[in-house]
């Protein structure tokens, strides 16, 4: 026989493992006597369909390869290092999650929509940008996207 140390609510099916009431995880029952001492666990929840919940509120960001939009396609190398040293600045702040380098830069040249990037990277904000060169002049845009959709994992 088991209990609930909860609810006292008892079980003859050996199988059992948790309470069905509440989720707390059963222990043997003693058949009455009180000649051990019975140690009360923290309550377990399991339902019968596992469950999401919402990661914890870290912010958390990949930093893209910067696009090259200039004509001369030899200075490409300034556009990842300018992406590169955004991500090595950004991962210095403590409380930020920065997506590893070499996964973000695995979309380099991808079409592929915001929220699906940051998903499969696990990050809330995807930082993007682009640069151009003429001359001389250098034009360099960026900007974020919030990511579509509430990251989740399994219970």
């Amino acid at each position: 026989m088991k209990r609930c140390p909860i609810c006292q609510q008892t079980y003859a099916d050996e199988t059992v493992k948790f309470c069905r009431q509440d989720g707390t995880l059963l222990i043997s029952d003693s058949s009455g006597s009180d000649s051990g001492a019975t140690l009360i666990l923290p309550s377990i929840h399991q339902t019968a369909e596992p469950r999401t919940q919402s990661l914890p509120k870290t912010p958390s960001i990949a930093v893209l390869p910067f696009v090259h939009m200039s004509a001369d396609s030899d200075n490409e190398y300034f556009c990842d290092g300018l992406a590169e040293e955004l991500l090595n600045a950004l991962a210095k702040i403590e409380d930020l999650k920065v997506a590893a380098r070499t996964s973000a830069f695995s979309f380099k040249g991808k079409n592929v929509d915001l929220g699906e990037i940051g998903r499969a990277l696990h990050v809330e904000t995807v930082l993007e940008g682009s640069v151009r060169k003429s001359g001389n002049r250098l034009r360099i845009t960026s900007s974020t996207g919030q990511c579509v959709g509430r990251l989740s994992s399994l219970v």
